[in-house]
């Protein structure tokens, strides 16, 4: 029903786990993706040649839910998954009940106008949530109105990818982005800087990017840019913003998570 890695909250990523049989039922599914949320995984990746479809994001989707004990998973890739608007509104229904995640991947899955509302109409219940990536998909103007909308009721997005980037959306981010502290990162292979966006240096942990972990420095961080920790965000390579206080990961791995 889906093949699928884990990597722990820790510097050392975790290997593959094994091919799963090809007949896999949802219980089987449920199992292991159980297995690795109690094990203390803050990433799950779907990608990959076997699809989960509608049937098995439903699953996915229950699991990630706060109130089943999901609380270290931050970043959950799911693209190209065929979940359709049905995977997207099971998606969407975990998000609005509460999830850990501050990332989420839903690339190339069909996913319509539909699915958006969905997906949108859940973001102003799940406040964790800043990255959305729903590239590859058919969303057109209409389904790209409601992000808009949930952003002005709230929703704290600070980087959504379309194929077609609306505007609109542009400008509902950047009116987001502007209620905090953004910091970008460089990573120079001996030390780690942050720097505000005008290029000037805020801090610099001399040690490599896997021993940076921004959750553990996100204090000092907001201390050094004058802020309280809420309103501090990390800029990524990809252009993501992260919150560093949810973020329990090296600097290293979130930037290998770039897609």
């Amino acid at each position: 029903m889906g093949s699928w890695s884990s990597r722990p909250c820790s510097s050392t990523p975790a290997p593959l786990l094994p091919a799963e049989d090809p007949e896999e039922t949802s219980e089987q599914l449920r199992v292991r993706i159980r297995q690795d949320i109690l094990a203390g995984a803050c990433e799950l990746d779907f990608r990959g040649p076997r699809q989960l479809g509608p049937q098995g994001a439903a699953v996915v989707a229950e699991l990630l839910r706060c109130d089943q004990g999901c609380s270290s998973v931050t970043s959950v890739y799911l693209c190209g998954n065929s979940l359709g608007n049905a995977g997207a509104a099971s998606v969407a229904a975990a998000l609005e009940a509460g999830t850990p995640l501050t990332f989420l991947d839903l690339r190339s899955n069909g996913i319509g106008d539909a699915g958006a509302e969905s997906l949108a109409k859940s973001l102003t219940s799940c406040r964790k949530l800043s990255s959305l990536d729903l590239w590859f998909n058919p969303i057109r103007t209409k389904g790209a109105s409601h992000f808009v909308q949930a952003m002005v009721d709230g929703a704290d997005l600070t980087w959504l990818r379309f194929d077609a980037q609306p505007a609109e959306i542009d400008a509902a981010l950047a009116r987001n982005r502007g209620r905090f502290v953004v910091l970008m990162v460089e990573d120079t292979g001996e030390n780690i800087s942050f720097m505000s966006m005008g290029g000037n240096e805020v801090l610099t942990f001399n040690a490599p990017a896997d021993d940076v972990n921004l959750k553990e420095v996100a204090g000092q961080l907001a201390s050094a840019a004058g802020v309280g920790v809420g309103r501090l965000r990390i800029a990524l390579p990809d252009g993501r913003l992260v919150q560093p206080a949810d973020v329990a990961s090296s600097v290293a791995q979130l930037m290998r998570s770039c897609p």
